[in-house]
């Protein structure tokens, strides 16, 4: 997963600043993206786990993002999945760097081999895109993850770094 993140990033350095944001009220996007996640257990321990994950991004207004999203996480000892949704300002939406914030809330299942939970999990993002034509750009988002419901008694909290790549569907 590490290779293929980075080959999507030395593809993308090439043209990052070469065009203009476009985005537009009604726009949907199609996210393909994986990250490494920073997983903090009850007990103390932690453990990263690599992750890949696919959403749809809807353009309410030109600044306000509605989005659904699902995504796997895996590690040596666990595998954690989510669906869900997330809401994201964009500050700048007419420029060829667009910083983003906003928040999220997901369904999750733990599954390990010591045992297996459900819950949510919710927490806020803040990430920044970079345009490389008018309906493609990448990203890089950080999320801090909190977890309730059963997952909470395993999993305290999560900090994750994404990169992916978004397309605008016509």
């Amino acid at each position: 997963m590490r290779y293929c993140l980075l080959t999507l990033l030395a593809v993308a350095y090439g043209s990052i600043g070469s065009a203009n944001a476009d985005i537009k009220k009604g726009a949907t996007e199609l996210a393909i993206f994986g990250n490494v996640t920073s997983v903090k257990f009850e007990d103390g321990g932690t453990e990263d786990a690599g992750a890949l994950a696919a959403g749809l991004g809807y353009f309410h207004t030109r600044q306000v993002e509605f989005g659904v999203h699902g995504m796997g996480n895996w590690s040596k000892d666990l595998d954690l999945y989510s669906f869900g949704g997330n809401v994201k300002y964009h500050f700048t939406p007419d420029l060829t760097t667009v910083p983003y914030a906003g928040g999220q809330l997901n369904y999750a299942v733990y599954d390990s081999y010591r045992r297996d939970e459900q819950g949510i999990m919710y927490g806020p993002l803040a990430g920044v895109r970079y345009f490389v034509s008018r309906s493609v750009s990448i990203f890089f988002e950080y999320q801090y993850q909190i977890y309730d419901g059963g997952i909470d008694d395993i999993v305290e909290d999560a900090h994750s770094i994404f990169v992916g790549i978004l397309f605008r569907i016509e």
